[in-house]
């Protein structure tokens, strides 16, 4: 009978007895040489309880972490036998140090084999990917020969089709290598995979005469935003291609939009006008007009622009870029002095019912320009127009509404309007816009007297507006919030929130339970990362503590998991009381340092705020270094591969694919290398350069010239893309909590 030793109670001990215990708090507390030393003893004065808890897999773990690898490779190598319930996971940590070590033929090896023999699910993505990888550096592709293909799941299947197809090239067998990339370019064209097979397609048969195979590599360069090389291959089709169809259209339309993406705007526009003028589709016309507009307003041609966006709504009033294009052609027109064609154009936008929510942009639009400059007649009338065609603005409305308020004179209501907005959302762009305001000389005077006002109540709601209106700070800010926090934890659930920690190691529910998973051995050694799959059934939600335990446990190694889990338990946080009150656990778990130290060098190297990295990555990725967008974003800091490759060639590291994104170090690096190029470009005017990072440079600017100010609060409202909006106000409410949390000093993060 096989020894399944993993099967054995994981209370083998009394709880006080558990070495596991002090193993997993000493890894806790950093202390990895001691946690390795305890392992030893362990092994060697208690054989079979070591077997029992697979302490030879911790040991090559310690090791690992020490840099000690080849001593590392030797414990995983013990493992295989000695604790037969972790064979594979040892199986693939011995690969993986083998190819630390340089030994590439032998990780693949290792890699083929574990493939061979079916590993637990959870290992057969790095596993492929490994072997992958060992392939490229020099193992032996006869390895694949042994690999069941159809039993692989579809990603892990076209990643070693791929590495068989690089092989066939490799050896000389180029049709057979050619035929299998085309293969995989039909099967789908947006992975990773489907790019390197478009690069090595196109640099083995750069001169392609086969219509259907430069289509393919034309649309597949296109969706992993390689324009250069997408606009040379399509260009081949488009110039015998008529617009008969749809998917005619399509062809012509991701042509343009290629050249509309490398900034060729001129050559954008007439391919656009070219397009709008051989569809017989009102919709297609409409559409490529829209953008015939925006190539045109971004050149600095206003004047053509504004008459373009008039077509595309004349085009197809009803259509999807209606509301877009008159709001487009609005804006123009009122920038450059034409109110009343402006609002000619809104009074129409008013009238349409659809995109309701664009119309509301066209409202805020003219209210805020009317604002700063000071005018306060007409605004007001527009702030109603916005509420009533979208709620979705009502933040937006009710800031500019206290703007209008302090403008006229009406210092209280407007105050108090500030102090609504804090309190409903202390770190949204324009509550800090509002904070600000309040804290300047001109306001500064009546805030005092409200803030006591509301710090003479009992009423919760009201007290913490004073602590808001006091500024968080100091002897008066102080004895509002725990007054307020008193009042809150009059209620038990509160009191107990309040109180919310972790629960430590002697207290887990595992050493009671018995082993029903190898995974469940990994996670008693306090081996976060590799079980993370059986985490949630001794750590689960239902248990606030125990989840925090998780989120804790899981923040170095799996990030994405670890903010999930602090998301899950956020929403089930007591609605009385307000995050910014909320325990510092639960904030750090919200809001953590994920990735701090390459954080705090990269932007201390370029005099940067290293929590703007932090929020972005937060936003851009959720700290997941594998992470694809649908644009083919890759990394923590999501770049396109063009731009990646352009920064890296700055840098003198250029690079070989799109796969190296997923190293930490490096996208944190490029990641900062670029907002420092917009820095350059835009000043420290951290929204500005938020938008340039989503949107790209030439939008950011343009929104800036659609301003009277540099507020922060004008370019946040005349923002035109929606997903753009949305990113400022998620990335710089992620950068005010990290500043919030850990202060100004850059090692707090």
């Amino acid at each position: 009978m096989a020894l399944q030793l993993w099967t054995l109670p994981l209370l083998a001990l009394a709880v006080a007895q558990d070495p596991r215990i002090q193993l997993v708090e000493l890894q806790a507390a950093g202390q990895t040489d001691a946690a390795l030393e305890e392992t030893r003893r362990l092994r060697a004065e208690v054989p079979d309880l070591g077997a029992s808890h697979g302490l030879c897999y911790l040991e090559g773990h310690l090791l690992e972490e020490l840099e000690q690898l080849e001593t590392a490779s030797e414990a995983f190598a013990t493992c295989l036998t000695e604790t037969p319930a972790l064979e594979p996971w040892a199986r693939y940590r011995l690969a993986l140090g083998q190819t630390r070590l340089g030994y590439p033929e032998i990780a693949a090896g290792v890699a083929a084999t574990m493939l061979g023999d079916q590993p637990p699910r959870v290992l057969v993505q790095p596993a492929a990917e490994l072997l992958a990888t060992s392939l490229e550096r020099g193992g032996d592709c006869r390895l694949l020969r042994g690999i069941p293909m159809s039993r692989l799941p579809a990603p892990e299947r076209r990643l070693l089709t791929l590495s068989r197809a690089k092989c066939s090239l490799a050896a000389g067998e180029l049709d057979e290598g050619a035929g299998a990339l085309i293969s995989l370019l039909r099967e789908r064209a947006n992975d990773l995979v489907a790019f390197e097979a478009a690069d090595r397609l196109h640099r083995l048969r750069p001169a392609l005469d086969n219509r259907q195979e430069v289509l393919l590599l034309g649309n597949t360069f296109h969706e992993h935003g390689v324009f250069d090389r997408s606009n040379e291959l399509l260009g081949q089709i488009v110039v015998d291609l008529e617009v008969q169809s749809t998917s005619d259209f399509e062809i012509h339309y991701r042509w343009a939009r290629s050249h509309f993406r490398q900034g060729r705007l001129e050559d954008a526009a007439r391919h656009y006008e070219l397009l709008a003028a051989n569809v017989s589709s009102p919709r297609h016309s409409g559409q490529a007009l829209y953008q015939k507009a925006r190539s045109e307003e971004l050149s600095g041609d206003w004047i053509a622009a504004a008459a373009d966006y008039r077509r595309a709504y004349l085009a197809d009033p009803q259509g999807n870029f209606s509301v877009a294009a008159l709001l487009g052609a609005l804006r123009l027109e009122w920038r450059r002095g034409l109110e009343d064609e402006a609002l000619d154009l809104y009074s129409v936008l008013l009238q349409l019912r659809h995109d309701r929510a664009v119309s509301a942009r066209g409202s805020l639009f003219l209210a805020a320009s009317d604002i700063v400059q000071g005018r306060t007649d007409r605004a007001g009338d527009w702030l109603s127009d916005a509420i009533r065609a979208s709620r979705s603005v009502d933040f937006e409305v009710r800031y500019w509404r206290s703007r209008l308020d302090e403008a006229r004179g009406a210092l209280d209501r407007a105050i108090t309007g500030y102090a609504d907005l804090l309190a409903g959302d202390l770190f949204h762009p324009l509550a800090r816009e509002a904070e600000k305001r309040l804290a300047a000389e001109t306001l500064r005077a009546y805030v005092q007297p409200i803030a006591a006002g509301f710090a003479r109540s009992e009423d919760p709601a009201r007290l913490y507006r004073a602590w808001l209106l006091y500024g968080r700070q100091g002897d008066e800010a102080e004895a509002a919030r725990q007054t307020l926090q008193g009042r809150l934890a009059t209620d038990p659930a509160v009191r107990t929130f309040f109180g919310l920690r972790g629960v430590p190691p002697s207290e887990w529910p595992l050493w009671d339970r018995t082993a029903s998973n190898p995974q469940e051995l990994l996670l008693a050694l306090g081996l976060w990362g590799d079980a993370a799959e059986v985490v949630d059934r001794h750590f689960p939600v239902a248990s606030p503590r125990l989840a925090l335990t998780a989120a804790e446990g899981l923040a170095e190694t799996r990030p994405r998991r670890a903010l999930l889990i602090a998301e899950i338990l956020a929403q089930r946080a007591p609605r009385r009381v307000p995050e910014p009150l909320y325990p510092v656990t639960m904030r750090r778990a919200l809001y953590p340092d994920a990735y701090g130290d390459l954080i705090a060098a990269a932007a201390a190297r370029r005099d940067l705020d290293p929590f703007l990295i932090a929020g972005i990555m937060r936003q851009e990725s959720r700290f997941d270094h594998q992470a694809v967008s649908a644009a083919s974003a890759r990394g923590l800091m999501q770049f396109v591969y063009p731009t990646a490759a352009r920064l890296a060639a700055n840098a003198g590291r250029p690079l070989s694919t799109p796969r190296e994104l997923e190293n930490p170090a490096l996208a944190v690096e490029l990641g900062a290398s670029y907002l420092a190029e917009l820095r350059a470009l835009f000043g420290n005017e951290q929204h500005v350069i938020l938008a340039a990072y989503n949107a790209g440079e030439a939008q950011a600017a343009l929104w800036q010239r659609h301003c009277y100010t540099s507020g922060a609060d004008e370019y946040f409202t005349k923002v035109g893309f929606r997903e753009t909006r949305n990113y400022l106000e998620r990335v710089l409410y992620n950068v005010a909590q990290y500043h919030d949390l850990y202060g100004q000093d850059p090692g707090g993060l």
